[in-house]
């Protein structure tokens, strides 16, 4: 069943400020926010939302939302080109054979260092190696969320680079709201991890 115009807006709202506020949490306020019809209605951008619940039903309308914001699209408008789209895919792939993606993304991670403690090196204003595969593409946003999740490297990073760093800080934002949205098998990754890295 597709969302409304209306609905649409407001589940793009509660995404939005899932993955741009620190206090906001979708799963704990049931994806709620402040939106009224009336101030809807008024948008310029209002038929952009009627185009994109035309598109997808309620369940791959979250899906899409959540693969492009971390994708780092945000505005309405780009979420109608094909690039869109394509991310959604993307994310549903990697999001139905997870340990799959986990594991073949792990194994050319570590394939870029001799000692996998070298990814996690962080000096002051010098991006970790993870940090600098992840912006390359090596590594998914599932795959450094999972990771930090187990190894817990996020704050010790924190100790190193700035919190309002301009590249740091979005994606360590990025990376902890999505943790919530994951499905995964905890104990196949576990055994993953205990493999490649020996732990």
């Amino acid at each position: 069943m597709n969302l409304t115009p209306f609905q649409t807006y407001c589940l793009y709202l509660a995404i939005k400020s899932h993955f741009t506020q620190k206090k906001y949490d979708y799963f704990k306020y049931s994806g709620a926010v402040r939106a009224k019809v009336e101030s809807f209605e008024k948008r310029r951008d209002k038929y952009h939302f009627g185009r994109l619940s035309k598109k997808y039903n309620e369940s791959e309308m979250l899906d899409f939302l959540v693969a492009n914001f971390i994708s780092g699209n945000k505005w309405v408008g780009d979420l109608l080109e094909d690039a869109a789209h394509d991310n959604y895919i993307k994310y549903i792939k990697r999001k139905q054979a997870f340990t799959y993606h986990f594991t073949n993304e792990l194994t050319a991670l570590l394939s870029t260092v001799d000692d996998p403690r070298d990814l996690f090196i962080c000096k002051s204003s010098v991006y970790p190696k993870i940090i600098n595969e992840y912006l390359a593409g090596t590594i998914s946003a599932e795959t450094l969320s999972v990771l930090n999740r187990f190894i817990c490297f996020f704050d010790k990073f924190d100790t190193q680079l700035n919190e309002d760093d301009i590249i740091w800080s979005p994606i360590r934002l990025n990376t902890i709201k999505l943790h919530s949205f994951l499905e995964y098998d905890k104990k196949r990754i576990k055994d993953v991890l205990k493999k490649h890295l020996n732990t």
